[in-house]
């Protein structure tokens, strides 16, 4: 057979050129597509969900080993940790830069402490903690008001039963303070008791080990050291810089996509994706039952489990001579309508009312902040501004400005 013809040549050459152009054609279909859903899916309610599930849980933020093990609370804040970097996804949004946390010898989030000088002492869970920088927090926003040493002592996580303990750790090195001041976010405070002890300390990893498995029986669900290591594990993958990570991370089809069965499968075997979901992060999403008027066997009982403890740490202050002071912080549902589910069963303000009831019989001093926060707030809109609004939108916990305002509430009640 004879060597092809100039023709012949030519004619390949362009056919070869068609083809390559028609696959780049495509290619560039292909992609403008995706990108055109990738963009509908960025504006449609999928994208909010798509944030707030990448957003990360409080668990997974604090840096390892921020938090120890406590034989009675199951777990605390290290004593002396020094200053690490707080990855707040919404507050590097929202002001560019994260900011650093760290402790002081008392196990505190707060400066180091003077022995010799009166303090008012700060309890409570992240609210007291505070999502914010420290010089921004409540606690701060209160100490620089009234001009007294406000000890910073509220741990993430912990109940009011968890909070007698520290307040008697603290009396031991530092003596009793002239005011407790408990800031009681309304919540989780209960479920907090009703699951105690809630988290450990994993290799360092402050981990959820109580959860709630059903909210209808109150059944709760352990998970052993090895589900935690695994789940530990889980989530330090999910941080590593790979390629799959990158695309779950910062694209709203390939999030989508992963959750087609078939389309899963095929990506596995391409290596995009893993073959079956991954572990679902340590605890369940907080229940609401605390809003119900009518509570289920298992929630009296820990309605009663829970006053209790309530009724202890007031026991506890007055042993120390120090008035006790709680400050009902409510949830971002309860002050702002529009963020409250479509159950017209719920009552929102029935803890609230319940709470103040308690602490008007067991004479117990309280400020509830859910009729002062609704007067700052501006209802409508489709989600909470950092920048205008009280809490964190994704996260939960009081900004910037929630935090500034509860100390000032504080300050003239």
């Amino acid at each position: 057979m004879g060597q092809p013809t100039i023709v012949q040549r030519l004619c390949q050459k362009s056919l070869s050129t068609q083809w390559l152009a028609n696959l780049v054609l495509f290619i560039c279909s292909i992609l403008f597509a995706i990108g055109g859903v990738e963009t509908l899916l960025r504006l449609s309610s999928y994208g909010e969900q798509f944030r707030s599930k990448h957003f990360t849980p409080t668990s997974t933020l604090y840096p390892r080993f921020y938090h120890s093990s406590d034989s009675i609370s199951g777990f605390d804040i290290s004593p002396e940790f020094p200053a690490r970097v707080f990855n707040h996804r919404e507050y590097m949004e929202a002001f560019g830069t994260p900011f650093t946390i760290s402790s002081n010898e008392l196990g505190c989030r707060d400066k180091s402490m003077d022995r010799r000088e009166p303090y008012v002492l700060l309890l409570g869970d992240s609210f007291a903690w505070a999502f914010v920088p420290l010089e921004n927090a409540f606690g701060t926003v209160l100490e620089e008001l009234i001009g007294v040493r406000v000890l910073k002592c509220g741990v993430s996580g912990y109940g009011t039963r968890q909070q007698r303990h520290k307040l008697e750790q603290i009396v031991k090195q530092v003596g009793p303070p002239s005011v407790i001041v408990v800031a009681y976010f309304v919540g989780n405070d209960l479920e907090d008791d009703y699951l105690y002890p809630e988290y450990t300390v994993l290799d360092g990893y402050l981990v959820r080990k109580v959860t709630i498995r059903d909210s209808i029986t109150g059944e709760r669900q352990v998970y052993t050291d090895n589900e935690l290591r695994e789940q530990i594990k889980a989530h330090i993958s999910k941080d590593a810089p790979t390629f799959k990570n990158f695309m779950a991370t910062h694209f709203r089809v390939y999030n989508l996509l992963q959750r087609a069965t078939g389309l899963r499968r095929l990506a596995s075997m391409l290596g995009l994706a893993d073959k079956h979901s991954s572990m679902a992060t340590v605890g369940k999403e907080r229940i609401e039952e605390v809003f119900y008027r009518q509570e289920d066997e298992w929630l009296r009982d820990a309605w009663t489990l829970h006053l209790d403890n309530l009724r202890q740490l007031k026991k506890a202050a007055d042993e120390q001579n120090a008035p006790l002071f709680v400050v009902l912080i409510p949830t971002p549902a309860q002050v702002y309508d529009h963020l409250r589910p479509a159950d017209e069963g719920l009552d929102w303000e029935h803890p609230n009312r319940r709470l103040r009831e308690f602490f008007e019989k067991e004479e117990i001093s309280a400020l509830d902040l859910l009729p002062e926060f609704k007067r700052y707030v501006n209802q409508p809109k489709p989600k909470l501004n950092p920048q205008e609004d009280l809490y964190w939108h994704y996260d939960g916990h009081l900004n910037l400005k929630g935090n500034r305002l509860a100390g000032l509430h504080q300050k003239y009640t």
